[in-house]
């Protein structure tokens, strides 16, 4: 049985949730993980909290992010998108039917 470090190992490879333009070569640079109990109305539940940070050789080139993690995670609901790229900052919030974000 894992536990939870080594479940959240899994999302390191960032391509189990998202994918870059192949074109912009961006590579890994840091990771972070973490789990967070929730309670709300629904129920208990637990929210995973990940943190990548990423250079790319050729950021022009980095013109939108697609969201993989809703084919590979049937329970997954939502996505809370935080981001700094190319000096700009987004949110977004995905569901499962919206899986890209435009820069």
């Amino acid at each position: 049985m894992m536990n939870n470090n080594e479940a959240l190992k899994v999302f390191q490879n960032h391509l189990q949730l998202f994918e870059f333009p192949i074109e912009a070569e961006c590579e890994i640079s840091s990771f972070k993980s973490g789990l967070h109990s929730v309670s709300t109305e629904e129920g208990d539940h637990q929210d995973v909290e990940l943190a990548y940070e990423f250079y790319c050789n050729k950021p022009s080139l980095l013109k939108n992010l697609t969201i993989t993690a809703f084919d590979r995670f049937s329970e997954l609901e939502t996505l809370n998108f935080d981001a700094v790229i190319n000096n700009k900052g987004f949110t977004k919030r995905f569901k499962s039917e919206d899986n890209k974000i435009i820069f």
